[in-house]
Formats: structure tokens, sequence, C-alpha cells
């Protein structure tokens, strides 16, 4: 007798768990099948499809989305961040580096209050942000 690939899912919401069990029979599965979950017949995607639970069908599968900032890629079945998402991440990412740089700046202004290298500094610094603020502004819309 040849084995049966089965698929597992969760009970009380039909998403399958991406655990397969090949069993010669019935009996098999039914000891086998992990707590909580059933059984259906196949080895399915549990990123792509889930089981019906009202009449047990296989039926595509498209999770909710994981926050602001996503959109559904149908190719690969996935939430990816938008451009603007990513454009928006690297920005911040900038920002917060540049104010990481203005410590030694303000520390040398605070022992030289003429110091105009540390104003300089200080002033592209500055412009620098404002330039990443931008972006994030534009990545917003």
């Amino acid at each position: 007798m040849s084995a049966i690939t089965w698929s597992f899912f969760y009970l009380q919401t039909g998403l399958l768990t991406g655990r397969t069990y090949s069993a010669p029979d019935l009996e098999t599965i039914e000891a086998n099948t992990p707590l909580g979950c059933g059984a259906v017949t196949g080895a399915h995607d549990h990123k792509r499809f889930r089981v019906d639970l009202e009449n047990g069908a296989i039926v595509e599968y498209q999770p909710p989305s994981p926050g602001f900032g996503y959109e559904w890629d149908g190719e690969t079945r996935a939430w990816v961040r938008t451009a603007a998402a990513l454009k928006g991440e690297a920005a911040r990412g900038r920002i917060k580096y540049l104010e990481g740089r203005q410590a030694r700046a303000v520390r040398e202004l605070a022992i030289n209050p003429a110091n105009a290298i540390a104003r300089e500094t200080l002033t592209s610094i500055d412009s620098e942000i404002e330039g990443e603020r931008q972006k994030m502004k534009e990545a917003a819309v």
C-alpha cells in the first residue's frame, strides 16, 4: 500500500500549519495528527492556501496585512514593504545617524561658542536632516 501525504491545519481557523505527514492509512494519520489540528490529503502551501471549515475544501488564502506601508505581492504571495515605506525608513535611519554626529559639535560649541568649524558642522548636519525630513514627507504621500 502506498503512502498518502496529508497536510495539517488548525481546527479553529482552517490555517495550514506548514507540516505534512505521509501515512499508508487513515488510522496512522489519526494517531499522528497534532492536538487541535485536522488533516487534509495532499501537500499544500501554507502561505497560499487554507482549509474552508464549512466544506473542507482547500481555498486561496491571503493573510491580513502586517500594517501600514505594506502591499500584497500576488506573484510571491506575500506582504512586502512599499517603496514609499522603504524610502521613509531609510530617511529615518539617516536622520538618526546624523543626530548622533551632532554631539561632538555641540560639545565643542559648549567649550568655545566662537568655534566656527563646530558651528559649520551643525549647520551642515541640520541641512542634511531637513533634506531627509523632506524625503519622509514625500514618502508619506
